[in-house]
C-alpha cells in the first residue's frame, strides 16, 4: 500500500512539471501571438493610408 502512494506522488509530480512546462510554452505562444499582431495593427494603423 505505501509502494502506491509513492507512485502516486510520482505521478502527481510528473504532471504537475508538465502543466508548468505547457503552461509555460502556452503562455510563451499567446504573447508572442498578441505581440505579433500589435506590432501588425500598430504599423498597418501609423502607415499613411494610400
Amino acid at each position: 500500500m505505501g509502494k502506491r502512494r509513492g507512485i502516486r506522488r510520482a505521478a502527481e509530480g510528473v504532471a504537475e512539471f508538465l502543466m508548468e512546462t505547457v503552461g509555460e510554452a502556452v503562455a510563451e505562444v499567446i504573447f508572442s501571438l498578441l505581440a505579433g499582431l500589435f506590432l501588425i495593427a500598430y504599423l498597418s494603423w501609423s502607415s499613411p493610408r494610400a
